[in-house]
């Protein structure tokens, strides 16, 4: 039941224009353009420098902004109810929506990889097996707070918060590769 509930959430979320856009699409352009386009000076491996960064952005993008959108709609047209009278337990259909996640955070990171490989990124296997559980971890986190968001407030106020949220989150990840406008306290360590 779990298993069909999850490959539906997948298939409607990668049926979905704007989720594609901005989990897929803007993730990847921003990906290209900071590597390629000679903005700044971030140094001779500029793909070293953003794809981890672009990948965070991934994650917040998929886990938290699409996910809270997606259960506002839902709950706004009513879908949410019409899934809670058939013989889908609840904790079923929530766990169908973070099983999708995880499958679309997977493809995004599968193909930011790729692409960035392709722009000259190589990372080393220990920041690899480092970064996984990060990636885990930080879907868990953000699509918990996706599913808040999206079950508390109106589909109109989701919309706008999560976007404006999405902002503010792409300004952070900014910060970590800007450190000239970070305080020496809380710039990520050099090595």
């Amino acid at each position: 039941m779990l298993a069909a509930q999850s490959a539906l959430e997948l298939k409607l979320w990668l049926r979905n224009g704007e989720y594609l856009l901005l989990t897929l699409f803007i993730p990847i352009a921003l990906l290209v353009g900071l590597t390629l386009l000679p903005l700044g000076s971030f140094g001779p491996n500029r793909a070293a420098t953003f794809v981890p960064v672009i990948m965070a952005l991934a994650v917040i993008s998929t886990a938290f902004t699409a996910q809270a959108i997606a259960v506002a709609f839902d709950r706004r047209y009513g879908a949410l109810k019409r899934l809670a009278a058939t013989a889908l337990p609840i904790w079923a259909i929530i766990a169908g929506k973070s099983l999708a996640v995880v499958g679309v955070v997977l493809l995004q990171s599968i193909t930011l990889g790729a692409i960035g490989f392709a722009l000259g990124w190589r990372p080393d296997v220990a920041g690899l097996a480092l970064g996984a559980p990060i990636i885990a971890l930080g879907t868990a986190a953000f699509s918990a707070l996706g599913l808040l968001l999206g079950g508390t407030l109106r589909s109109d106020a989701v919309l706008a918060v999560g976007n404006l949220l999405w902002f503010v989150f792409a300004g952070s990840c900014a910060l970590t590769v800007e450190t000239t406008m970070v305080p020496t306290a809380l710039q990520r360590p050099r090595g």
